[in-house]
């Protein structure tokens, strides 16, 4: 009979430990699914997620200088033009979006290699751009260094913002080009720019007729040393 009673005791202590961490607030859960977060109805920078009798589960509040983006469904920097639908108006979702090749995940921004489409079942949900320096590489499907991946934006524009490098007369057209001086190497161009000079593999050198590294034996270097 003890044991009974003090098992009742423990099922009681813990059901009010639950009901004081969750509370019912219909005023920010309803018709909000399970599950889901929510925004504050006053305050940007907390948001809270909801139960299955509109009950708020937890909250959590951003970090300074940061908002929660329904958009996102996360803490964005403040005045994020694409994703700060707070204090700002960005793009809304766009259902059955051709641009999302990928159906659910990343995709590039067709014209602008500094940012990438984030798409839910083949809806565009949000328009995002990557962090200063850096612009978005299909391959990784991240935004990674612009010296890494210029060379791999094709016709998407790349913000003269994002410094790559100074022009270059050996620049004239875009894709790889034999080094002047070394055989060993070639650099990268884009639009008119030297991205990067780079190494060919051990036993290679770069073929200026090719236009990649082949090997040494079937390569004429010229006045390129080896």
């Amino acid at each position: 009979m003890f044991a009974y009673l003090l098992f009742s005791a423990m099922m009681v202590s813990c059901y009010c430990q639950d009901y004081e961490y969750y509370y019912y607030d219909p005023a920010i859960c309803n018709k909000v699914q399970a599950g889901l977060w929510v925004r504050d109805t006053e305050d940007c920078t907390i948001a809270h997620q909801c139960g299955f009798d509109m009950e708020v589960i937890q909250s959590v509040q951003c970090n300074a200088s940061q908002v929660w983006s329904i958009i996102a469904s996360a803490c964005v920097w403040e005045w994020d033009p694409d994703r700060d639908d707070c204090n700002g108006k960005p793009l809304t979702s766009v259902i059955a979006d051709p641009r999302c090749v990928k159906k659910s995940g990343n995709n590039p921004h067709p014209d602008d290699c500094s940012k990438f489409l984030s798409c839910a079942n083949g809806t565009m949900v949000a328009e995002q751009r990557c962090s200063d320096g850096t612009l978005y590489w299909p391959k990784n499907g991240s935004c990674e260094f612009a010296d890494a991946v210029a060379f791999d934006c094709g016709e998407r524009r790349i913000p003269v913002s994002i410094p790559i490098y100074e022009e270059d007369p050996l620049c004239k057209l875009n894709g790889q080009v034999p080094d002047p001086v070394s055989c060993q190497h070639f650099i990268q161009c884009l639009h008119g720019k030297r991205v990067q000079r780079i190494q060919c593999p051990r036993g290679t050198v770069f073929s200026d007729v090719s236009h990649k590294c082949e090997w040494y034996e079937e390569v004429k270097c010229g006045n390129r040393a080896l």
